[in-house]
Parts: structure tokens; C-alpha cells; sequence
């Protein structure tokens, strides 16, 4: 693992890295399951984190690399890269930081929550840099498939 997986290659391979991630996160209480999605299931999102705090438990949702996503890539000129392994980690951060993203209806309080999201995609990213030694640019560079 000296560089991030931007693709999982198999459900198994997905699992491992959940568990590498729930230790380093101290999730370690939680029940977490994990999956790879087609991309429309997820109306197009990189990834989901469907959880309840009260018992601990998690089911995230990972998009696969399909054509509807390769269609969001294109159509977004390829503004964030695309790596499924800092998508598990901002998912898993759901399960540290009660980030909800649902419906607000007050202004002040979805600016709350979007500042508060952005740290979160912040702080995956850092993790990210942390395991394999990158710099932010490694985000900025133009997603290639391996």
C-alpha cells in the first residue's frame, strides 16, 4: 500500500481497507458495513454513510467506477479526483462527527453544516496525505486510471 487505491478491485479488497480504517479511527465499537454501489444508486455521489449514533451502527455505500461516474468526471472536468479509499475515509468520518447533510431549513444552520462538511473532506484528505507521504498537490494532478 504505497500509494492511495483510487479503485477497489473486489468487495474483499474494500472490506480490508474498512478495517485498516475503523482501528486508525477508533470506530472500533461500531458495526459497519460496507459496500461497492453502481454511482445512479447513489444519485451520483462518490459515497453514503446511512448510520445510527444511538446503536452504532454503519452502512456505506462506495460508488463504483462505472460509466455514470466517468460521465460526473468528464462533466466536472475532473475537479476532485476520484479515489475510493478518501471516499471511505470521509464516509467513515461520518461516524466520528454528527455531519448529517439533510434537510435544513435555516440559513445558519446549513452554512454550519457545509463549513462543517468541508472539514470533514478536509480532514480525509490529511489522513490520506498522512498514510502515504503525499502533498496536497497529489489532489490537484489530473485523475488518471491505474
Amino acid at each position: 500500500m504505497n500509494k492511495p487505491k483510487k479503485v477497489f478491485d473486489s468487495s474483499e479488497e474494500l472490506q480490508e481497507y474498512v478495517d485498516y480504517w475503523v482501528e486508525k479511527l477508533f470506530l472500533t465499537d461500531w458495526i459497519i458495513k460496507a459496500e461497492l454501489v453502481p454511482t445512479s444508486r447513489i444519485e451520483g455521489s462518490y459515497g453514503k454513510n446511512i448510520n445510527n449514533w444511538m446503536l452504532k451502527t454503519s452502512h456505506i455505500q462506495i460508488s463504483v467506477y462505472d460509466n455514470d461516474m466517468r460521465e460526473i468526471l468528464i462533466k466536472s472536468k475532473n475537479v476532485r479526483k476520484f479515489c475510493q479509499e478518501q471516499t471511505l475515509i470521509h464516509e467513515l468520518l461520518h461516524s466520528k462527527y454528527c455531519i448529517s447533510m439533510g434537510k435544513i431549513d435555516k440559513y445558519e444552520l446549513l452554512l454550519m453544516e457545509l463549513t462543517e462538511h468541508a472539514k470533514l473532506e478536509q480532514l480525509a484528505k490529511s489522513l490520506l496525505m498522512t498514510k502515504y507521504d503525499l502533498t496536497f498537490d497529489w489532489f490537484k494532478d489530473e485523475w488518471e486510471e491505474d
